[in-house]
């Protein structure tokens, strides 16, 4: 009989130690669910119905604007730039008009020529760049101040010589007739390529038309400018005609 006691008390002391770890184990699975939270089989967190719903999926180039976003004193710089990036080249455009009216079309290379005889200019004229271009403006005596070719607050030397620093890109082999759409001066194209710059105007365009209209336009993420669903540049846009535009761009 105390051997069938003992064997007893032993059983049901086995039971009750199995219980209590049973309860801790659990407990402690628990206390993890509460603080991770439900997880799939792989380990990795998963949706539940209570949960609050997730936000819009956003792109990498969302992310990246929200990682590099402007100060308010670089937004303000870029809206300072813009403007008068926007008065410069108006300035241009009744420049070119009036060059047109002189010497039969805007800068090209033929009208180098012609410049440089008609006028006292001791420097070469040429057309193999926008600042090329533009120089003919100052040779005609068009055009005063170099200033009006960038958009930066310092006044560069207005003789037509030191027109080094220039910021906007010359279309060529263009007169004021045609399509009045047609772009004529943009910025900030980055110098040998269809792209423009999204930093210097806060992903914007500026866009001189033959009108003589100014806008700005969107800078897409790849540096493109779309206008009706087409690139800036697409011959197939109504303004160029099917003609791939020649682009001058500024020497720096």
């Amino acid at each position: 009989m105390n051997a069938r006691k003992s064997i007893v008390v032993a059983a049901l002391v086995a039971v009750l130690v199995g219980i209590f770890a049973f309860l801790r184990v659990r407990e402690t699975m628990s206390a993890d669910g509460r603080d991770a939270g439900p997880s799939s089989a792989s380990g990795k967190p998963s949706s539940s119905s209570t949960d609050s719903p997730a936000g819009p999926v956003k792109s990498k180039v969302e992310r990246s604007r929200e990682l590099n976003a402007p100060s308010p004193e670089e937004v303000e710089a870029a809206a300072a730039r813009t403007r008068r990036a926007i008065g410069n080249a108006r300035q241009i455009g009744l420049g070119l008009f009036e060059f047109e009216s002189e010497f039969g079309s805007f800068p090209n290379e033929a009208t180098a020529d012609a410049v440089q005889q008609s006028s006292e200019t001791k420097e070469r004229l040429g057309a193999a760049t926008a600042n090329d271009c533009f120089r003919q403006l100052m040779a005609a005596d068009i055009v005063e101040a170099a200033s009006i070719f960038t958009w930066d607050e310092a006044v560069p030397d207005p003789a037509a010589a030191n027109l080094k620093k220039c910021g906007f890109a010359y279309l060529s082999g263009m007169t004021s007739a045609g399509n009045p759409r047609r772009p004529l001066v943009v910025a900030p194209l980055v110098p040998g390529t269809l792209s423009f710059d999204r930093k210097a105007f806060g992903g914007k365009a500026v866009i001189l038309r033959v009108d003589n209209s100014v806008s700005t336009w969107p800078i897409e993420a790849d540096g493109t400018v779309r206008i009706d669903g087409m690139d800036l540049f697409d011959p197939a846009q109504p303004y160029w005609g099917g003609k791939v535009p020649v682009i001058k761009w500024p020497e720096e």
